[in-house]
């Protein structure tokens, strides 16, 4: 009897693994695109649109603020 109730848990357990090539990162890839702002109880700072893309290994960004914040381009 434990032999039938092992077998459908052996099954699911093949189905439930992943190839993905992600799987160590997590992350999905494609455009992500928000809003950066910082927050400070003595300040007033800008927000800034923030763009970054993840894809292939690589990632690149941009912000309608120069600079702000500084978002360039790597591998992951």
């Amino acid at each position: 009897m434990k032999q039938l109730l092992s077998l459908p848990i052996v099954i699911l357990t093949l189905f439930a693994c992943s190839d993905d090539d992600n799987s160590t990162t997590g992350l999905t890839e494609g455009t992500y695109i928000g809003t950066f702002y910082r927050s400070s109880p003595n300040a007033r700072w800008a927000t800034a649109d923030v763009q970054i893309t993840f894809e292939e290994g690589r990632f690149s960004g941009s912000s309608s603020i120069t600079r702000y914040p500084a978002i360039c381009e790597g591998t992951y």
